[in-house]
């Protein structure tokens, strides 16, 4: 990746970030009000998006 141009480079990094979970909106609207869920297990448990490997 370090041959490729900066917007093919953005591109390739880009292209391998996953879609966001179905209930994103929850999460995020939760996370703004500082609440948990009765049951955080209802919260999606996926990939981590916080780095891109």
């Amino acid at each position: 990746m370090l041959s490729l141009s900066e917007a093919d480079f953005v591109e390739a990094l880009l292209a391998r970030i996953p879609a966001p979970p179905a209930n994103h909106l929850r999460i995020v609207q939760l996370n703004e009000r500082g609440e948990l869920p009765a049951d955080p297990r209802d919260l999606e448990a996926g990939a981590n998006r916080c780095a891109v490997g």
